[in-house]
């Protein structure tokens, strides 16, 4: 488990220098002034920005790679041209004439041998 960087045992190592430099009384003091410090820095409006602005740059990279992508297709697309749709319609017209173009797709042919 590293924090920072740093393993348990220069935890345990900074700690114990921080208790004798600063004292039982002192030590505490300094924990809840260390404290409440950090709690103002994580819910200031300065550390949104900072959160922010560190989201934007990690999804840079695929939100470039997205753009480059659609500016890809679209060049291709326009490479092609589209004919215009003819006067004659493919599709049928009425839901009967629907139903019987898929009966036509999802049914099996039959095969002579079995009739």
């Amino acid at each position: 488990m590293d924090l920072l960087g740093i393993g348990p045992l220069e935890l345990l190592f900074v700690l114990l220098i921080a208790f004798l430099v600063l004292g039982p009384e002192n030590l505490e003091k300094t924990g809840k002034t260390l404290g409440r410090t950090l709690r103002n820095i994580n819910q200031s409006e300065t550390w949104e920005a900072v959160k922010s602005v560190t989201k934007e740059i990690q999804n840079l990279p695929t939100k470039l790679m997205r753009e480059a992508a659609i500016e890809d297709y679209q060049k291709e697309q326009s490479d092609h041209t589209i004919a215009p749709p003819s006067s004659t319609k493919d599709h049928p017209e009425t839901p009967d004439q629907l139903e019987a173009g898929l009966r036509a797709w999802t049914t099996p042919p039959t095969s002579e041998e079995d009739s």
